[in-house]
């Protein structure tokens, strides 16, 4: 199919897996990139693992990354986002979505995130849900989708 324009999205460890796929991706789809939406995400899977409070993230972790940051920190590297930024294309617009009463991804999370993308220029958005973990309304898809994609 002919397409131009491809916008990312992703909730909790998709999130994360849309912003490092953005960065890592081959250069046919980086080309036509134009936004990420991270719902719940984070940019380092390291401070995931040492700041989230429910110990079966903990646990998942583990076993899809072959360890603890400590044993097999290769590995988170590769895995996460801020590690790979430089490959995230400039002009990639990024809205994060924060829940704000969230312990599994805490805030604290999406912060850093932003902070790192804004020092490198990226146009970022924040979107704020009064919320503990999990999807989020719809609508709230809806404006971050718009809000990266035009």
């Amino acid at each position: 199919y002919p397409i131009d324009k491809i916008v990312l999205m992703g909730t909790s460890m998709g999130g994360c897996t849309a912003l490092t796929y953005a960065a890592t991706a081959p250069e046919d789809i980086k080309k036509e990139l134009c936004g990420v939406v991270s719902v719940e995400g984070a940019g380092d899977l390291a401070r995931l693992y040492a700041t989230t409070k429910h110990p079966q993230v903990k646990m998942a972790m583990v076993d899809a990354l072959g360890g603890t940051p400590t044993s097999a920190p290769a590995q988170y590297k590769k895995k996460s986002f801020l590690p790979n930024i430089d490959g995230l294309p400039k002009g990639t617009r990024v809205t994060v979505v924060s829940a704000t009463r969230d312990v599994i991804a805490p805030v604290v999370l999406q912060t850093e995130l932003i902070a790192e993308l804004e020092s490198r220029q990226f146009k970022v958005k924040r979107i704020d849900v009064d919320s503990g973990h999990g999807a989020p309304p719809s609508a709230v898809y809806t404006q971050a989708l718009e809000r990266s994609y035009f």
